[in-house]
């Protein structure tokens, strides 16, 4: 009877202190949730659109959310454009940051394109429904072009690109880190 009890006191002290925590950083947890619930929709979208026909109609269906631009640089004339106009957040402009301060960096002898960079490195900013697949695209693309080492290392360079053409964001978090969080705010 006293180990029960002890056991029913010690679960209502733990539920109480989750609650006051809970309650303590309510807008922390808020936002958890919110990312959550939008990671989930995107992830939802992104497996509907899956070829230009898809993309064709999700345009059609949602067109208030959506804008496209599309064209060979130089050749802004002969380009696809659909509310291009419309102003929108781009997903990729922080990656675009990310490229650029590594340009300056790089030119500024910095940073060496060819540092090699360990795989296991970024693996643990590769989370499951949030970078993972953009991590994995990457990385079977380094394997066949055979950019991988036999020491499991990839060029610096081959990293950015990933950043900048997959929108990698293990590759970007783990870049962030490197360069030192304060320096990148």
């Amino acid at each position: 009877m006293t180990f029960k009890r002890h056991l029913l006191v010690t679960g209502a002290l733990l539920a109480a202190a989750l609650a006051f925590i809970v309650v303590r950083n309510w807008g922390t947890f808020a936002l958890i949730y919110d990312n959550a619930t939008a990671m989930n929709e995107g992830q939802q979208v992104a497996q509907q659109v899956r070829y230009p026909s898809d993309l064709l109609t999700y345009i059609k269906a949602h067109p208030e959310r959506v804008s496209l631009v599309a064209y060979d640089a130089g050749q802004a004339g002969a380009g696809v454009f659909f509310q291009a106009e419309q102003p929108r957040p781009t997903a990729s402009l922080p990656n675009l940051m990310v490229v650029a301060e590594y340009a300056r960096r790089a030119a500024a002898g910095q940073l060496h394109p060819e540092e090699r960079v360990p795989l296991r490195a970024m693996a643990p900013y590769a989370l499951p429904g949030a970078g993972e697949a953009q991590h994995d695209g990457a990385r079977t693309q380094w394997r066949t072009r055979d950019l991988i080492g036999a020491d499991s290392t990839v060029a610096l360079r081959h990293v950015i690109r990933a950043i900048a053409q997959q929108g990698d964001r293990a590759a970007t978090d783990w870049f962030m880190d490197r360069l030192g969080r304060a320096q990148v705010e």
